[in-house]
């Protein structure tokens, strides 16, 4: 990505970009939250 603006929020900067290349690969998405990387799941139907 190239960084096309940035805009200080608080105490945080948020940076725009401009994707200008990518890679697709048939894998699982990475998935960082909550500070651990977690892995994407099916939601499990449940009766009410």
């Amino acid at each position: 990505c190239e960084v096309v603006s940035e805009h200080i929020e608080g105490d945080h900067t948020l940076f725009v970009g401009k994707v200008v290349d990518l890679r697709f690969e048939d894998k699982d998405p990475l998935l960082f939250f909550g500070g651990k990387y977690r892995q994407l799941a099916e939601l499990k139907s449940v009766e009410a």
